[in-house]
């Protein structure tokens, strides 16, 4: 095991066994691990930027955040009614169940 390997993997496991956040832990470790390998603190830097340019990545912390924004705002709240409390929900499923039977019979799907 590199030392660099070493300086990661104890570095996180020990911050995290302190108490410290996830984030954080990383952070400091990678930190770590860079003043280890003398590589420049501006790699690290140049890293993000480009990490943060594509967008399909950066739609994962976007979705977390439109989670959060609708559990304080109560729109995740269960409604405890259920499906066959409410008549026009039960007489549209029957319908639609009834139509796709219907067209499949017609088209010889069924």
């Amino acid at each position: 095991m590199s030392v660099i390997a070493l300086c990661l993997t104890a570095g996180f496991g020990g911050l995290v066994l302190l108490g410290f956040p996830f984030a954080i832990a990383i952070g400091l470790a990678i930190t770590a691990a860079l003043l280890t390998a003398d590589i420049e603190p501006a790699f690290l830097a140049q890293s993000v930027i480009s990490g943060a340019q594509q967008f399909s990545l950066l739609a994962i912390p976007l979705f977390m955040f439109a989670g959060e924004l609708m559990t304080e705002s109560g729109v995740t709240q269960r409604d405890a009614r259920d499906l066959w409390d409410a008549p026009a929900v039960f007489l549209a499923l029957v319908l639609l169940l009834g139509a796709e039977w219907t067209w499949r019979r017609y088209r010889g799907l069924a």
